[in-house]
């Protein structure tokens, strides 16, 4: 039996398994977003913007502080503009951030070890503002302006956008 006859021989769900790991897509269920409410975590409904101002991505981030200068968080957010080169800020996932001056460093990919998504801001108000910036291994491929509002009402139940990622 040669390999393209053995390949035919998987079942489907061995096949789609294989093919999402192959594309590296996940095939995860989304973070799920913590209660709303809950104490020392603050939801955030975020929106990125091109160099021309037009809002590229939007969604909600949670952040919960582990300490007064240190916290985690997910976010899931979708792309609403046919903008490229945007970087890894669609989708979702965990970030990290820490606070140093009034300064917010937030990454949105922690696990990437390059091609991250890097929020740099600061408290306007009750807003957090600042700029995106998409990283290279040595290199930024890009960058952006975001503002992230604090969010008045729970996120769907559902993920960010009614579907379960």
């Amino acid at each position: 039996m040669n390999h393209y006859q053995s390949f035919c021989r998987l079942s489907p769900a061995v096949v789609l398994s294989l093919a999402c790991l192959w594309l590296n897509q996940g095939c995860q269920k989304a973070p799920e977003f913590p209660e709303f409410g809950s104490e020392g975590v603050y939801f955030y409904d975020y929106e990125a913007y091109g160099d021309d101002g037009e809002v590229i991505v939007s969604g909600i981030m949670a952040l919960k502080y582990d300490s007064p200068t240190t916290f985690t968080g997910i976010w899931q957010f979708k792309q609403v503009s046919q903008k490229e080169a945007i970087g890894p800020q669609v989708g979702s996932g965990k970030l990290t951030g820490k606070v140093t001056r009034g300064e917010y460093r937030i990454n949105l990919n922690p696990e990437l070890s390059e091609r991250n998504v890097l929020l740099v801001g600061s408290m306007l108000g009750s807003n957090l503002d600042g700029a995106w910036r998409w990283m290279g291994a040595t290199i930024q491929l890009n960058q952006g302006k975001f503002l992230a509002r604090p969010r008045t009402e729970p996120p769907p139940k559902r993920g960010a956008f009614g579907t379960n990622g």
